[in-house]
């Protein structure tokens, strides 16, 4: 029984990995394919490609200063605000930090995020489309508005406390990065859909947080705001808006 299971596993696996393989070919040979739109950011676009969600780099992001608009490049500006210069490179890396400190009854909570790839100068961070049982591209907490589901709140209560104990400052925690993933049997399952705001990396600025408590008092404060709001139905923006499937 136990050997079946592994094979029908790695019959998955080996599924999944191959339209992941082809769905690279395919971007690189028909480019144009990306015209199903889930979103737009400050620094990507979104799309919609099969079982994928592609975030598409975009070459300039456009600031004023001194109630002037300029053209900064993307990597010069995520250098500034978060000491990161591959952002697609970066959250993949997050992201198998932490699925590799998870266990395994929570990796359903997290998005996930593949190898990045590039196309001359343009850049794609390969990701999971969070979709529920019908197909549908699942809503974030901000779309779906307020939930008082016991067991999906537990889980968000088991995610921060495997981010505390395991010592990962997740800040990117908020209802436009949240997922509300609806399983066949009606459970509501969170999914965590971005890995830019981890740690004091992203805050550096922000001397008080390289002090442990200070960071740690951080985290703590955003998971409790999403819950006291979107208990009640009010869902304000907490955080910048994020989500790999939304805006980013």
């Amino acid at each position: 029984m136990i050997e079946r299971a592994a094979g029908l596993k790695a019959r998955y696996v080996n599924r999944v990995e191959k339209k992941f393989m082809d769905m690279k070919v395919g971007l690189f040979e028909k480019p144009r394919e990306l015209n199903v739109k889930l979103g737009e950011g400050a620094y990507r676009d979104v799309y919609r490609y099969n079982e994928f969600a592609v975030k598409k780099s975009k070459p300039h992001v456009i600031r004023k200063i001194l109630f002037v608009r300029i053209r900064v490049p993307s990597s010069l500006y995520t250098l500034l605000r978060f000491a990161i210069w591959d952002l697609n490179d970066y959250e993949y890396k997050q992201y198998r930090s932490i699925i590799s400190k998870t266990p395994a009854d929570l990796h359903q909570c997290f998005a996930k995020v593949y190898e990045p790839i590039k196309d001359g100068k343009t850049r794609y961070s390969i990701n999971q489309l969070v979709t529920d049982d019908d197909g549908q591209v699942s809503k974030t907490l901000f779309e779906y508005g307020g939930i008082n589901d016991k067991q999906f709140w537990n889980m968000v209560d088991d995610l921060e406390k495997l981010f505390l104990d395991k010592k990962i400052y997740y800040l990117s925690i908020g209802p436009h990065n949240v997922c509300v993933n609806q399983q066949a049997d009606g459970r509501l399952i969170p999914v965590l859909v971005d890995y830019k705001r981890i740690g004091v990396r992203t805050f550096w600025h922000q001397l008080l947080l390289y002090i442990p408590y200070f960071i740690r008092l951080k985290m703590r404060r955003r998971f409790q705001r999403m819950r006291q709001h979107v208990r009640a139905g009010r869902v304000p923006d907490i955080i910048e808006s994020s989500s790999l499937q939304v805006v980013d």
